[in-house]
């Protein structure tokens, strides 16, 4: 049987060995790690910021909530009479519906600003590394035009000449995650919460939910036919409810995986020890930057498009 025993094994890639055999050689292995992990920062915002296309958030409840209600406030308007026995269950529903609106408003309202603020962070960070390859380039112009000797001394003094060091520090782009992050939890522990409240809650009164607004309707609603109904006509606001639910629950499911990804993310930051970038892998990382920022450009005209929809 063949020894199972871990041995410690040669590993010729790693950065230990590959800088006492060659600090280039090192540095191009680092440099491209660091690539690929901020291409992954990349990748989660840009993936947040198309979650404000996504046609299942929130965008068509507060509709969904008027349309649905719009027969009650004509009922309640030219029928109801302040002695009915169900004026005010009706009017507390009523009520209801408006601040549940409301809330899915706020909710959309917190997201595009979000989208905004993760934009200028990334813009932020991308105007730092083009910095850097600018300085790097600038170098390189420098050192051709000098002596061997010149150049023989910047390679022994420094691990590769053409390393980006300065831009990688934490700030330039872990405010990227940092703030995608703060507002998904915001969202999860009270938008989300609240509004899930409202949506299931059977309670009665004042603080209940819209099940229990609709169950005092229902209990108050007289035997006989009334205007049309013979039944309190609360099918269309029950349709409404079990989407807005759903719609919930996809929502945090989906946030919660971003929050996982930041996590990973997090955890890579803390076991790898950053250097520079070498010019091929800033140019490449650029790249990544403006396709991430088209990404974001486009989220915001769906914002405005959104926008114009709730104000008309």
């Amino acid at each position: 049987m063949a020894d199972t025993t871990a041995t410690p094994r040669s590993r010729p890639t790693s950065m230990s060995s590959q800088k006492s055999a060659s600090p280039v050689n090192h540095n191009v292995t680092s440099s491209r790690d660091n690539l690929a992990y901020i291409s992954d920062v990349l990748k989660v915002a840009g993936g947040f910021s198309e979650t404000v296309d996504d046609g299942y958030l929130v965008e068509n409840i507060p509709g969904a909530l008027r349309d649905a209600g719009k027969v009650w406030r004509d009922f309640y308007n030219g029928n109801i009479e302040s002695d009915d026995p169900f004026a005010w269950p009706v009017h507390a529903l009523l009520a209801e519906v408006e601040a549940i609106d409301f809330g899915w408003e706020s909710f959309a309202e917190s997201r595009d600003e979000a989208v905004a603020n993760i934009k200028e962070q990334v813009e932020s960070s991308r105007l730092v590394f083009q910095n850097e390859l600018d300085r790097l380039r600038e170098v390189q112009a420098k050192n051709r035009n000098g002596t061997s000797w010149k150049r023989l001394g910047k390679i022994l003094l420094l691990d590769d000449p053409y390393e980006s060091r300065a831009h990688f520090d934490a700030k330039n782009f872990a405010n990227i995650t940092g703030n995608i992050q703060n507002y998904i939890s915001t969202w999860r522990a009270t938008s989300i919460p609240q509004l899930s409240y409202r949506l299931t809650s059977t309670k009665r009164g004042p603080t209940g939910g819209l099940p229990g607004k609709m169950n005092e309707v229902r209990e108050k609603w007289p035997m006989k036919s009334v205007w049309r109904f013979e039944s309190a006509p609360v099918d269309e606001l029950e349709e409404v409810r079990e989407k807005a639910i759903n719609i919930l629950k996809r929502a945090d499911t989906m946030y919660g995986g971003f929050l996982s990804a930041i996590h990973l993310l997090d955890l890579a930051a803390e076991t790898q020890k950053w250097n520079g970038f070498g010019e091929e892998h800033l140019v490449e990382l650029l790249d990544v930057f403006e396709k991430t920022i088209r990404r974001f450009q486009e989220a915001e005209w769906n914002v405005r498009e959104k926008q114009l929809t709730r104000n008309s």
